[in-house]
């Protein structure tokens, strides 16, 4: 990805994914709706010093974000990055929400697909 507008429209993609408004997302960043909406829209840069910044806030892909290529979202396992595959982010979120109520079965589906996908990296 070249254009800087293209690497504005993977922020907000993520940030919406994650349920977040501009606010919201910048705060651990240090950075207000403003700045956030900036590089959102093209107006300001997205350093590869932010993307790491972003990725250890909120566990967006650095290489997804900069180049996309992987998956959107890192998850953490006894300090090792692990990519959470597409089908699997959805669920990511409520658990990072906290929403655990009312799950569908297609979502207990992906929580054991997820469960599996630990045991086997524990494996390794």
């Amino acid at each position: 990805m070249e254009n800087k507008n293209e690497y504005g429209s993977k922020l907000r993609q993520a940030r919406e994914a994650l349920g977040m408004i501009q606010r919201v997302f910048g705060g651990p960043l240090g950075l207000n709706e403003a700045n956030i909406k900036d590089i959102e829209t093209g107006r300001k840069k997205l350093t590869p010093e932010l993307a790491t910044q972003i990725e250890e806030a909120h566990g967006i892909n650095m290489r997804w974000l900069l180049t996309g290529k992987g998956e959107m979202f890192l998850v953490e396992k006894n300090g090792v990055d692990l990519i959470v595959p597409e089908e699997l982010q959805g669920v990511r979120v409520a658990f990072d929400r906290g929403e655990f109520e009312d799950l569908t079965q297609d979502e207990v589906d992906k929580l054991a697909a997820i469960a599996k996908m630990f045991k086997e990296q524990r494996r390794l």
